[in-house]
Order: structure tokens, then sequence, then C-alpha cells
């Protein structure tokens, strides 16, 4: 039986529209499924489901009567059993998707959204006069008529999908917004979809608790105020309207902590001249060395400042009289609360500083809330939907609302622009771990151990996990070959900071030298403040050993984890610092903070707790939860959603891409994304169970085992200028070898790292120097040319080394080992030995060293071993200098006189052609990465034939030979003028 589907596609058009407005399109083979079901067992259904906070569609079932023609939406009369008609149905669905999309879809995509406030009322009528009604047609139209509309349709499934987006925007920031305004009075700002001017209703509207304001104490009201709807007679943010959080700094205006410069502009001038005015404030209160934060309120601009710089107790009367008298004077602005105080500004054409801001009980609009303005009326402007972020003065000129105040962009960058607000909220000191209501919180210890700890419980764990995630090292070109049949990716950015591993255990138990890690922390009861003693349940160790505990990030790590009765966690990252202009910092900046020790007595190491708040967790690996452990060829979207269930502000999980064949221009487009808009140093692709790290450049952790002392700079004064650097390499006789792989100058460093890594290279007093040169004075010989000029050091100190590429061939070198001497304990310390065997290795093209890597071990093999090179081709590190020769490395000279016509001339086309006889060190040599198969010798990998390949694009011929992962080949400057004798060689 044929049937006519048209009322069905009806009804499966709407539902694809609302499916696009939750972002989630083309429709999925789930989506259609649904909506077959509940087609075909129902008379009407709703979608989304009924209590979203917006008005749910309602969707004909087949049984019921199409009005127009008076019979069911779809002829069933042939008795079909549902289930052959779901399957019926759900076919000429996928196959409607199809002719639409080209394809099912199968991940969530995010579209363009205008993040003003609108009802669905006003942007119905907007999409019915952009579709050719008047708006004498559209107000005929009834409720019932009107619901019925495309337009319509087509505002609710923008309304759907805001208010998603909005759900999913405060998940990730509210956590951030009430711990920076803990224990102050807080207020929200709600917003309606159904707010009608005919019902004289208002959009948007301030929600405040009944006979004052409410408060967040505790962690467990954080996450009442984040999962409920209403929090103490507030909207709060489990509920779909919530749209911005207020807060009052000051509820009796005396000991203020902070104040506000409140810029408007009602004169309308322009955003040039606004930007100077908010320069102009922030200028003098940098040269006052006040703490300030300029924040972009979605329409205008705030500044707020600490008040210590004003004295030990401040009042916000003094607090206006500073500004009308330092800040505002001289200032083309007009200062002042009141209509008189804005026509001035008006009359005069300038902005107006609104005094009233700094009122007891006046709330603020908290950083990362949008810009929705309470209504007196419901004409009135319900406000612009942007968001409150924080503008660095450097970026005050460049800075565009419309792009960096978007709800979209701040949630991508949500990392670095809360870090910059956090910054100042420690320093002035407000919001949690600063103040108590009911409560005494005590400030992060930021214990740390005294030195590394291998031994420790965690980095026996770190240890295993980077022994068991192996990755494949390439760079960019040679990842895009070499993965181009895979028919999936999943790309994350590589962020440039040191490896940590984040554990928790509810029952704590860790054990440092033997002791149980405790921590001293103030609590309140009946009896008043007391201090106890309580086991650590968290540590963040790093990759080299160093163990901390009690700092921000094991905090609310540990949060997280009571709050997901979580028993055990350990997850992996890159800890990370970002710059000025949200950008990582790269490793340098975590080394400052991580490495620096203060004592306040000699039992007790801590880190600097203001700079350690600096710092971000961004997890890229699952080990272990609760008693399911993970290995690194788990499922990585599995991993990804549960390390999502950590993300908090300062622990989030890297985001991911899924690139489906053919990819190579998204490829090429997510690479510049990565590399150049984001900064990061590469990506990690993980493609059928392989993981491959991809760089920007080559890079090599290495050991500094030598110092030039010729170098311009050494002999200066001012520490290391060039450095001999090394891998490491397992020898049999002598174990772990460090192969010096070159001279590497410091120019990737500034003058205070390079002072920083003179000292940690030659340490205290010069300790770590070696007086290597003794060992050849006992064997009574002399010292190997060069070496006289190198002060050689113990391997302490690994750096980061960027190179262009490794030179083709292998030059002379040297290494040397560390040999244990005899004795027990501690006393009996390694000795520097030079090894007197020859050692040969390819050399890095224009090194430079560009951090100190004080996260990686100088004696730990996994750290900085020769494996590295790979990615470039291998350092090759061997007993001989080059290949072995074949026997016939040329023509067989009796031939070559009968050849000479055949014979490779590296002369022009235009003289005659000679006999040239080609030395294996003159043939040009080029490394790839893989193996031949040693038995078909066509098996080879895709990196020699990508190399191979690119020779036949020059207008030249080629004559060689590959072997060792080794192309070495000659060429002439015409064609036909090269062939190959066949010699044994060539078959064996």
């Amino acid at each position: 039986m044929s049937r006519d589907y048209t009322y069905v596609y009806r009804e499966f058009d709407k539902y694809v529209r609302v499916l696009e407005a939750e972002g989630n399109y083309p429709p999925s083979i789930n989506d259609i499924e649904l909506f077959c079901k509940e087609t075909i067992t129902k008379r009407f259904w709703y979608y989304p489901p009924v209590g979203r906070g917006v008005v749910s569609q309602r969707f004909l079932g087949i049984y019921v009567t199409e009005q127009s023609r008076s019979e069911p939406i779809l002829d069933i009369s042939d008795g079909i059993s549902n289930k052959d008609l779901f399957q019926e149905m759900r076919e000429l669905l996928i196959e409607r998707v199809k002719e639409i999309y080209g394809d099912l879809g199968s991940n969530e995509r995010k579209r363009v959204w205008e993040p003003a406030p609108f009802t669905i009322e006003q942007r119905a009528f907007e999409y019915a006069i952009q579709e050719g009604m008047t708006r004498e047609e559209w107000n005929a139209l009834n409720l019932a008529d009107m619901e019925q509309t495309a337009a319509y349709q087509k505002a609710l499934t923008d309304a759907i999908y805001t208010t998603n987006r909005c759900k999913e925007y405060f998940k990730k920031t509210g956590r951030f917004m009430l711990e920076k305004t803990m224990h102050h009075g807080i207020q929200s700002i709600y917003f309606s979809f159904n707010a009608k001017l005919a019902d004289r209703r208002k959009s948007t509207m301030l929600s405040r608790a009944k006979g004052g304001d409410a408060t967040v104490d505790s962690e467990q009201e954080l996450v009442e105020f984040m999962s409920s709807k209403q929090y103490k007679d507030v909207t709060a943010m489990g509920s779909d309207s919530f749209r911005s959080l207020w807060w009052v700094p000051s509820t009796t205006g005396q000991n203020v902590k902070m104040g506000c410069i409140d810029i408007d502009n009602p004169a309308g001038i322009s955003e040039r001249r606004l930007k100077t005015v908010v320069k102009g404030f922030a200028t003098k209160l940098e040269n006052n060395e006040i703490p300030y934060i300029i924040m972009f309120t979605g329409k205008t601009w705030q500044i707020w400042f600490g008040t210590a710089e004003l004295g030990e107790f401040v009042s916000l009367q003094e607090v206006n009289r500073f500004i009308e008298r330092e800040l505002v004077k001289g200032s083309d602005v007009v200062f002042g609360h009141g209509e008189k105080y804005i026509q001035e500004a008006i009359i005069k054409d300038v902005a107006h500083v609104d005094s009233s801001v700094n009122n007891k009980n006046k709330p603020l609009g908290m950083f990362f809330g949008m810009h929705y303005k309470p209504q007196r009326n419901p004409e009135d402007s319900p406000g612009t939907g942007l968001v409150r972020v924080p503008v660095p003065l450097n970026q005050l000129s460049t800075f565009d609302p419309i792009v960096d105040a978007h709800p979209e962009n701040v949630l991508k960058n949500f990392s670095s622009l809360s870090l910059q607000v956090d910054n100042w909220f420690n320093e002035v000191e407000i919001g949690i771990g600063h103040e108590s209501k009911g409560a005494i919180e005590s400030k992060p210890l930021c214990g740390r151990s005294e030195g590394l700890e291998p031994d420790f419980e965690t980095s026996k764990i770190a240890e295993k996990w980077k022994k068991g995630s192996k990755f494949i090292e390439y760079d960019f070109e040679t990842a895009r070959t070499d993965i181009a049949e895979e028919p999936e990716l999943i790309v994350t950015p590589k962020l440039d900071g040191w490896l940590g591993v984040l554990h928790y255990k509810a029952a704590g138990g860790f054990k440092l030298n033997n002791k149980r890690l405790s921590i001293e922390t103030t609590r309140r009861n009946r009896q008043g403040v007391t201090k106890v003693a309580e086991e650590v349940q968290t540590v963040l160790v790093t990759s080299s050993g160093i163990v901390m505990w009690d700092n921000h990030i094991t905090r609310e790590f540990e949060r997280t984890c009571k709050q997901l009765k979580v028993r055990e966690a350990i997850i992996t990252g890159e800890l990370i610092a970002y710059d000025d202009f949200g950008k990582v910092a790269g490793p340098h900046a975590v080394t400052t903070v991580i490495n620096r020790k203060e004592r306040e007595d000699e039992s007790q190491i801590h880190q600097n707790a203001k700079l350690f708040s600096k710092l971000r967790f961004a997890s890229h690996d699952l080990i272990k939860l609760d008693s399911k452990e993970f290995v690194p060829e788990n499922d990585f979207r599995e991993k990804h959603q549960l390390m999502k269930e950590f993300d908090g502000f300062r622990i989030f999980a890297v985001e991911y891409y899924v690139l489906t064949t053919p990819f190579g221009q998204r490829l090429d487009t997510l690479w510049e994304q990565i590399t150049v808009t984001d900064g990061h140093e590469g990506m990690v692709v993980y493609a059928n169970k392989k993981r491959i790290k991809v760089k920007r450049k080559f890079t090599v952790d290495a050991v500094i085992i030598g110092i030039d002392k010729n170098s311009k700079r050494w002999q200066d004064g001012k520490g290391i200028g060039s450095a001999y650097v090394a891998v490491m390499k397992k020898r049999p006789k002598y174990g772990i070898t460090y192969i010096n792989i070159g001279k590497v100058g410091t120019t990737g460093i500034t003058d205070a790292e390079r002072a920083n890594l003179t000292e940690l290279v030659l340490g205290e007093d010069n300790s770590n120097i070696v007086p290597i040169q003794k060992t050849f004075e006992r064997l009574g010989e002399e010292v190997p040319a060069g070496l006289e000029n190198i002060i050689f050091v113990e391997p302490t100190t690994v750096v980061e080394v960027h190179y262009e590429t490794l030179m083709p061939d292998r030059l002379a070198s040297w290494s040397v080992y560390r040999k244990q001497n005899k004795g027990r304990g501690r006393s009996a310390r390694a000795s520097l030995m030079y090894v007197d065997k020859p050692v040969f290795a390819r050399r890095m093209r224009s090194p430079r060293i560009v951090a100190v890597r004080e996260d990686k071990n100088a004696l730990n093999y996994l750290d900085a071993n020769y494996e590295q090179g790979e990615m470039a081709g291998g350092f090759k590190i061997g007993a001989r200098p080059n290949p072995t020769k074949p026997d016939d490395y040329h023509l067989p000279l009796p031939q070559l006189g009968k050849l000479e016509q055949w014979v490779l001339a590296p002369v022009t086309a235009e003289k005659q052609q000679r006999v040239v006889r080609m030395e294996i060190d003159q043939l040009v040599t080029r490394s790839f990465v893989g193996k031949v198969h040693s038995k078909d010798k066509f098996k080879g990998p895709i990196d020699m034939w990508r190399k191979l390949y690119r020779l036949m694009d020059r207008g030249r011929e080629f004559i060689g030979f590959v072997k060792d992962n080794e192309i070495h080949y000659g060429s002439s400057h015409i064609r036909g003028a090269v062939i190959p004798e066949i010699h044994d060689d060539v078959f064996g």
C-alpha cells in the first residue's frame, strides 16, 4: 500500500527545526527513531519535554484527524503492525534527511546566535515580516494559528537554543562567580521568553531575598545554588531563566576593600573617546600602584580597584572622595549621582561617572554575568546579552564587544579570562579563602616536598603512565600524510606546561618520608575556634617527582571528588599558566611557581599561594576512577566524558575535535587555529589506537653536560652563552650514557632566565663542575682536541631545545656516563666519566635553548632519551659515521667508457656530457620515519614514498639507494643522463 506521508513530513519538519535550535543537525538516527516511536504510539507528544522553561512544541500522532481533510494524519487502514510501520517510516525519514542535508548527523554542532534578549512574540514577528507578512496579517492570527506558522516555530527554536547555551554557559562559569562573591549578599537577574506586551509583562526582572540579601557561605550552599531553581527566594542557576549574578561588596559602607568607577555614556560619545576615559583612570591607578581591573559591563565600562593604598580603614564616602579628587580631577567627565549630573554630561558631551555605586548595600553586576537590565516598564530595553568581561589595559583599544564579550567566546576563553579576575580578587582579598561568615576556612598551605620523590606512591603511578603512553612524534606535514587514510581522527591541542598527576583518596594515607601527610586546619565549633590535624586526601605530583598538597588545584579536585562521591580518582594533565594575552605562557611560567620555596619554620616548606593561584590544570587522560583502571588505548571520548565531571574553575578537560574522512582542509584549518590563533605548541591526534604528537617545531629535551668557555657571554661574565647538550642512550658496558648532540646557544631565553640557568647548571659554589680532564691525566693521555674548551658539569639540568631539522650526516661526537664509586649509602657519590670510544650522531640545524625544563629529571631516562629525535628522522647514534658502504657504490670502471652517453653529468645541457664518479659522501642524504619491510623492499613507510615522490616534481633525474631509514641520491641537471648499474648490492 502506498501511503501519503505529506502530513507526517510536515510534523517531521517542525521537529527538525527544534533539533536545529538545540544544535543537533543534521538529525541523527536516534532523533529519527524517537520521532517515529512517539508519532506511532501517541496521539499528541511534546518536544522538548515539558518543564524546560520555554514553550514545548506539540506534535501530532498518526491517529489524530487532520482538520483540513477530516482524515487521520496517516492512512494505516491496511492493518500494518506498529513494528513494520516503524521500519517503513524510519527508512522514508532517513531518505528525507539525506536529501536535505546530504547525510545523517552524529555530533552536536554549535550555531551562531545573537545574545541580545528577545521574547518569542518579538522574534516570531520579525521572522514573519522577513517572510513577507504584514503587521496587520500577523496581528489578525489567533494564538493557535500563530503557533503553527514557520515564523513562530523558528522563534521557538531560537528560544530553546538560547536557553540551552545559557545553561551550558553558567554550568561552566557559575562556580567561579559564587566563590568570588562568597559570604556577600547576592541577587540575580532572570528572563522570560514568554513575556507579552499585551499582558504588560516584563521580560527581565531582579530577584532578591525577602527582608535582605541571601548569601552563599559553604560548599553545600554553593552546590545548592547551582543546581536549584530557587535559593532563599532568589532565582538560582538551576533555573533556565537565570542570566546574571549581582553581589553587595559592603552592607555597612565601612572598612571596605574595594571601590568602583562606574562610567556611563548618556551623551553617546564615540567608543574611542569612552575608551580614552577608561584608559586615563586605569593609568592613574597604575601609577599609584593600586590594584585594579577593567570591566566591560555588556554596554559601558567599570573599573574596580582595591582600597588598601587609601588607608587602613576606608569608608565608601572616602572612596568617592578619592575618585573625585584624585581620578576625576583633570578628566573630561562629570562626577555625581542623579538626573542633574546626567543632563550636565549630555550638555557637555562627555562621559558620566556615577557615584551611587559606592553606597552601602548597593549591588554590582558580577564578572561573567550577562547584561540583562531589569525593566521598570515592559517597553524598556532588556539589555545587550553580552558578558561582563575583564579587559586588560593593553587590549583596551582592540577590544571588540560583539566578538570578545559574546557568551560563546567567553566560554571558550574562560580559563584565561577568569584568571585575570581571580588575580584581582586575591589581591584585594575578597571571596572564598579570604572572608568568612559562620565558618572559618584557612588559606591554602601550598605545601610541597623538599626535593624530588621518585618513590612516592603517585610518582610511581606517573612513571608507569609515561612508560605506557608512548607517543609517535611527527612534524605536521609528516603527520598529515601518515593519517590521511584514517577514517576518523580525534584531535586535542597540545598545551605547553608541566606534566602532572592529580590523585585523590577518600581514605587518605599518603606517606612522604615514611610519615603520613597531614595539614593543620582551622574549624569553628561550639567551643570556639580550634585547630585540628587532618590527613591529606589529594596530592598533585609532577612527572619529575615534586609532591604538592593543599593548594588551589588540589582543593578544587578534592571538593569535586567528594561531591561526586568518588573514593579514588587519578587524572593526568598539564599544569599551565596564562600570559596577559590569554595564551599559554609555557613551562617557564609554571617553573617560577613550582620551584619557589618559602619557609615559615624548618619543618614546613610551601609555595607562594598568590602565585600558585595563577596555575591551571588541563586534564588529558584518566588513569583510575574508583576500582576501574584505564589505559591510554581506551576510547578517548569515554574517558573525556568522565574527565569533564571534574571540570571547575582551575581544572578543565582539554577540548577535542572529531574529524571524519575526508578531512584534509579541515585538518589544515584546525592546525592553524590551534597553533597560530590559540598559540599552542601543537596538537595530539588519536587515530586507531595510535597517539600522535604533532608540534610546530622539532623539539628535544636534552641534558646540559658542558659549558663553552670560549663564548663571548661567558667570557664577559654574563652567564652561559653556549652549552653542550646530550640525550641519553643505554649501552651494555656503561649503562645510561649521555651522548653529546652539539653545542647549543641560549638566544631563546631572556637574561633573567639565562642567569637562572647558569645557577642551576653550576650548582651552589660551582659544586656541579666536574674536572674530567683529570681522567686523561691519570691515564697519561692528552685531552682530545676540542674538549679543552669545555667546562664539564654534572647532568643536573634539562632544557628544551628547538631546531629546524637534523643534519643528514653523522658527525664525530663524544659521550660521558656516571660511574658509581665504591662505598655505602649517600657517601658513595657517582663520578662523571668520559667514554674513550668514539661515537657518531646527527647534529641539529639552528638549535637554541628556549626553556629550562625543571619539571624534568636529568637522571631519568624517559625524560631526555635519544628516541625524541625520531620525529625528525632520528639522531642515528652509532659507532660508524655513515651507513655501511656497498661493495660497488658507483658504476663499474671497465664499463664507464661504454656508458658515457648515459652517465650522470652534473653540468648544463649545452655543454658536453661527461662521466662523473660519485663517492658516497658526495650524495645527498634524506632520512625518513618508519621501517622498510625486511623481505618486500617496496613495502616502505609512507614517509619514504612521500620524499621520493617529491623528487619527481623536479626537472631533473635522480639515482641512488635506500638503506637504514635514509635515502642517498645524486642528480643530474637534465633528463636522460643517468642509468643504474645492476650489481650484487641491488639484490643483496
